[in-house]
């Protein structure tokens, strides 16, 4: 794993990586056989995976997320960083 990087709203990120991905009633489960890792997403989880698909802002991560949940935009800020923190410390997002 590397080192996060400070991130910001602005950041853009974007998936890196090799991960075979495959899904199953709505979620996503990621498979890196090089590693031999594998991780699990939830619904959540695999709409800001799909999202990030190509290049985007956190902010227009966030604001997509408010438009199609209910949860406050704190919670979602909080939640959204840390999960994409993690993302980038396993080298499966790349700051843009």
């Amino acid at each position: 794993m590397k080192e996060t990087k400070e991130m910001t709203w602005e950041t853009v990120i974007k998936q890196e990586g090799s991960m075979d991905t495959s899904d199953i009633d709505g979620e996503k489960v990621m498979m890196d056989l090089d590693k031999g890792s594998y991780f699990m997403l939830n619904d959540v989880a695999t709409h800001i995976w799909d999202l990030v698909e190509s290049p985007m802002k956190l902010a227009d991560v966030v604001a997509h997320l408010l438009g199609e949940y209910e949860i406050d935009e704190e919670t979602c800020k909080e939640q959204v960083m840390a999960f994409v923190s993690e993302l980038h410390k396993r080298e499966l997002v790349a700051i843009a």
